[in-house]
């Protein structure tokens, strides 16, 4: 049986947090743990504006087309999925 479901800005609403909790609950090697969580720390949005650019902290959501991003929304779905 397969399940299909379409979460409508899943990818963009990933709290970090909720990453990160996912991420100490699975058997990786502590130093892949390490390296995907550095991925989510101190990400930075540029956009160019008339005014020039604007950044700002990224806080939530994965860089759209990233290779993370799939893998990042399944460990945190998972982690939901198997709450008692």
């Amino acid at each position: 049986m397969v399940i299909s479901l379409d979460i409508q800005g899943a990818f963009d609403h990933l709290q970090h947090n909720s990453i990160r909790n996912s991420l100490d609950e699975i058997n990786f090697p502590s130093h892949t743990i390490e390296t995907l969580k550095d991925i989510l720390t101190d990400r930075k949005v540029t956009i160019q504006t008339a005014q020039g650019p604007v950044s700002w902290s990224q806080q939530q959501g994965c860089a759209q087309g990233s290779c993370t991003g799939p893998m990042f929304l399944n460990l945190v779905a998972n982690e939901i999925i198997s709450e008692e």
